[in-house]
């Protein structure tokens, strides 16, 4: 089994040095369960995903929102690392549809 890494993600200045990569970079929050940062190019605001080991052992992933990388967190539709954790956990995962991200037109 592979080790994860924990990303520098919890702190927006932290995740702004990232470089920008198609794989997430990922912090475990227990056993099975991870919280997931993309880091997009161009000035995009990052995604926030999670990330589930299922009995199989495989990994479900889902994104759950936009990171608040270039906008403040309202816990809705932006979220910072706290929100997003809150989100992440399993009895809020198995709510709801998956996040769906508007572009600006």
């Amino acid at each position: 089994m592979r080790t994860v890494t924990a990303a520098p993600i919890t702190r927006k200045t932290h995740r702004l040095k990232l470089e920008p990569r198609k794989s997430p970079f990922y912090r475990e929050l227990s056993d099975g369960l991870h919280i997931g940062y993309r880091r997009l190019a161009g000035g995009t605001p990052g995604r926030w995903l999670v990330r589930e080991r299922q009995p199989d052992g495989r990994y479900k992933e889902r994104a759950i929102g936009v990171a608040d990388d270039c906008a403040q967190a309202d816990g809705v539709s932006i979220l910072d690392y706290d929100q997003a954790v809150d989100l992440a956990r399993p009895s809020a995962v198995k709510l709801g549809p998956p996040f769906r991200c508007c572009t600006k037109p």
